[in-house]
């Protein structure tokens, strides 16, 4: 059974037993919005061209999440750029997080459960059941960080968004380690050999990022 590049990511993300994202911060928020970028890239349904999207190939595919990327691409009234594209599919990002969760729980790898907050107010948990999957990933990121095997274009697409979305210590609990893995993360995000769509999403990511640090922080001093 095959994973998108965004099930990838949310599951490294996910608490495995608590069963909520690590990171509620609008690192994942961009970093959704930079996964599907990536797999309509990988997919040959968009190019990017000095930091610019263009849809080359508008036509549907079987993921539903990526077929509603394409139609606000495809309405858009001229080429934007990837900048304007992460904070157009960030505001989407709760929206397909939920159906990307779904999806996941349809492949019996989390289980949806219901809580309620102080026995109230309703609220749902995606604890792992099949933690096999997540395993494979976090060894692949691994074996190609630690131990220089050769990555994929769609492992370094991963690699580049745990780097940016500040996901390592998901993945290396040791300090030690996961200083190294940091370092080694980079690096392939620097001489990719496949596709500097990758480096610019991250690039794109990483902005807005910024800009949303800097606006929370201007909106606390202002009170």
């Amino acid at each position: 059974m095959e994973l998108t590049l965004s099930e990838k990511i949310l599951l490294i993300a996910l608490d495995d037993e608590k069963g909520h994202l690590v990171n509620l911060g609008s690192n994942m928020q961009f970093g959704l919005a930079g996964a599907i970028l990536m797999e309509l890239a990988a997919q040959k349904k968009i190019d990017v061209r000095e930091k610019t999207v263009h849809l080359t190939q508008p036509g549907p595919v079987s993921n539903s999440i990526l077929n509603e990327a394409i139609s606000l691409i495809r309405q858009s009234s001229k080429p934007r750029k990837l900048n304007y594209w992460i904070m157009k599919f960030s505001n989407r990002a709760t929206k397909w997080k939920k159906m990307i969760l779904k999806s996941l729980v349809y492949k019996h790898i989390l289980v949806e459960k219901e809580k309620r907050f102080l026995g109230i107010i309703p609220y749902k948990r995606y604890p792992m059941v099949n933690p096999s999957y997540e395993n494979e990933v976090k060894n692949r990121i691994r074996k190609i960080t630690m131990q220089g095997s050769v990555a994929n274009e769609e492992e370094l697409m991963l690699i580049g968004l745990v780097h940016t979305c500040d996901l390592s210590s998901e993945i290396f609990q040791d300090k030690s380690e996961r200083k190294i893995a940091k370092k080694k993360m980079k690096e392939l995000s620097a001489h990719n050999p496949y596709s500097k769509v990758i480096d610019e999403t991250q690039a794109a990511i990483t902005a807005a990022i910024v800009v949303s640090i800097a606006a929370s922080t201007a909106a606390t001093a202002a009170h």
